[in-house]
């Protein structure tokens, strides 16, 4: 069974947290971002990494700047100041392009003015969105 790895990449706030878990290896298949609802993190997508890597796909779910394990940005960002992570991880990793799939508050920064795909979109493959919403900003809950 393929195993889930964490690691860290340098972003505009400090550090991004994400999880990967590939099909053989940690850096083989076909990459999928995952890109979480707030107020939640990357364990949103725990259930389906696996399953993803078992069908050659190298799943790797992001935590946005504060939430779940990445650190928190001394305001909050907007969706265009959040899209600017994305291409942090995929530097990081050596990944040039990815699908993406955002739930949410992920689809709108996926999908968003000056969002992922419009900002580096010759890096991206695919973009699957579930649930988006008119934008509200992203909020942490205590």
């Amino acid at each position: 069974m393929p195993r889930i790895r964490k690691g860290y990449a340098e972003g505009r706030w400090g550090q991004i947290h994400y999880k990967e878990c590939g099909p053989v290896g940690d850096h083989e298949g076909r990459p999928l971002l995952l890109l979480h609802q707030s107020p939640t993190d990357s364990v949103q997508f725990a259930r389906a990494m696996r399953p993803l890597a078992v069908r050659g796909i190298r799943a790797i779910a992001i935590d946005l700047p504060g939430f779940g394990g990445s650190d928190t940005p001394p305001a909050p960002p907007s969706v265009a100041d959040y899209a600017h992570i994305v291409p942090a991880v995929l530097d990081h990793l050596g990944i040039s392009t990815a699908s993406i799939l955002g739930h949410h508050t992920g689809a709108v920064i996926a999908t968003g003015p000056l969002a992922m795909a419009s900002t580096v979109p010759s890096a991206t493959w695919l973009l699957v969105v579930i649930a988006p919403q008119r934008h509200v900003p992203p909020r942490r809950y205590h």
